[in-house]
């Protein structure tokens, strides 16, 4: 296990949940795709096949910790590029810095990973991604906060939405629909305040938004 690794599975131990079973790999790897699963990249430029082919090794690592008496689970991208679980579990994926990371749960749960490597952000995006309220916080903490928590609901909400559709505090491990435009389809049921944690070292932001469905 390269020092990477070691690093990413020490911010999984940070976050770890009985119920949430966590997969990693290298975007190096030699991870192969079934053919359903290579159709849905057939047209991506090669570096986004090495990231969805590590994607998609890391989630059967995840999976084979739920379910370690099941086969290795083909899963190819839907229209909405999300990836098609089996029935009854559900999951998410993210990459960056050479790694890949994926969560899966048993439903019902809703869950949204993220992984950033912590450097500082081009000073100009800074407004793009925070709400007043949240710059005391490193952007590209609340940038992965904020992906975390849009990648857990979406599968739900089915809205598209900015980042200052969603406010989040640390802190506190919590997160709430604003009042801006961009969220106003998401109906008031669904507006519940939401949780988010985050691990942070060795070069690496991890955060995870978990919650039941």
């Amino acid at each position: 296990m390269t020092q990477a690794e070691q690093t990413l599975l020490a911010l999984v131990c940070q976050l770890h949940t009985p119920d949430v079973h966590w997969g990693i790999s290298r975007l190096d790897e030699d991870a192969v795709l079934s053919a359903s699963e290579a159709a849905s990249v057939a047209r991506a430029v090669p570096a986004r096949r090495q990231e969805f082919a590590a994607g998609r090794l890391a989630a059967r690592r995840a999976l084979a910790g739920l379910r370690p008496d099941d086969r290795p689970t083909d899963l190819p991208a839907g229209p909405d590029r999300l990836p098609l679980w089996p029935a009854g579990l559900t999951g998410s994926i993210s990459h960056a810095a050479g790694l890949a990371v994926a969560a899966v749960a048993r439903s019902p749960v809703r869950l949204g990973i993220d992984l950033e490597a912590d450097k500082p952000l081009d000073p100009d995006l800074v407004p793009e991604i925070c709400l007043p309220s949240e710059y005391g916080t490193p952007a590209v903490r609340v940038f992965s906060a904020k992906e975390a928590v849009f990648k857990a609901e979406y599968p739900h909400t089915r809205v598209m939405h900015g980042l200052h559709g969603i406010e989040v505090d640390l802190a506190e491990g919590c997160a709430r629909y604003t009042d801006h435009p961009e969220v106003a389809a998401i109906p008031p049921e669904s507006r519940r305040p939401l949780c988010v944690a985050q691990a942070v070292g060795g070069g690496l932001i991890l955060s995870v938004s978990r919650s039941k469905a």
